[in-house]
């Protein structure tokens, strides 16, 4: 029972769960050792522990009521907070419980079964994520994607697109954007049909009062040479009918 290497199921990650758990044993045999020098018959009531512990004892097959137990666990806790391997894993956002314990569950079947992971967050890196190590650093986020492919985004900013390389759909979107500035140019324009047709009766209105003045201009004046031609008649009758008398 002394060399079995204690046992960490998922739900366990961080250090500080570690020291919550070796808490949580502590006052556990601290119970266990005050009840042995209570009198008989005094009522007790045993701590309640977490469904945490519960887990550890379950995967390591202890029972909490003998010393012994008590004690294994007690000194793998401890060893636990000095000689782990921790793991630092930041994230843009704070991940689900769920997710956390399969990253930790990958780590200890293929890097190390006691290690822990810290969690923590990194607005600034977009997406996925930064690992550290007591002595490495990995940077899996997508800022740093982006600051690698930095010289090829700027070269493709200023890349010339071939006609060819116009796709089908592109082109029947460029023929309908150019047929909607095309209506909207046609609707600007209606309005203004209206005045442009009213000119030309405007200048034939003008060209028939003008002939209108000039054709009672020249009744006035044809009215008093009718006049006179008539008067100019008249004395020669007379003179006439006067020497028939005669």
């Amino acid at each position: 029972m002394e060399n079995k290497q204690l046992i960490l199921p998922v739900s366990v990650i961080s250090p500080t769960d570690v020291a919550r758990l070796t808490r949580e044993v502590e006052s556990l045999d601290e119970f266990f050792r005050q009840s042995e020098i209570r009198q008989g018959g005094t009522p007790q009531s045993v701590p309640r522990y977490s469904r945490l512990l519960d887990e550890v004892v379950v995967a390591n097959d202890l029972n909490l009521l003998e010393k012994s137990n008590r004690t294994l666990l007690l000194g793998g806790f401890q060893q636990l907070q000095t000689d782990a391997p921790v793991m630092h894993i930041s994230f843009s956002v704070d991940p689900p419980g769920s997710y956390v314990q399969k990253i930790v569950g990958w780590l200890r079947q293929n890097i190390d079964g006691l290690v822990l992971v810290r969690i923590g967050l990194m607005p600034n890196i977009g997406a996925g994520c930064v690992v550290r190590t007591t002595n490495k650093s990995f940077d899996f986020s997508l800022r740093k994607y982006f600051d690698s492919k930095h010289d090829s985004f700027i070269s493709r900013l200023h890349k010339v697109v071939a006609p060819e390389e116009i796709t089908s759909a592109e082109a029947v979107g460029v023929r309908e954007v150019k047929a909607e500035e095309t209506n909207q140019q046609i609707d600007q324009l209606q309005p203004e049909s209206p005045a442009i047709s009213q000119e030309p009766p405007q200048a034939e209105d003008a060209s028939e009062q003008a002939e209108a003045e000039a054709s009672e201009h020249e009744s006035q004046e044809t009215v008093p040479n009718d006049r006179t031609s008539s008067e100019s008649a008249e004395p020669v009758v007379q003179s006439e009918e006067v020497e028939v008398e005669v």
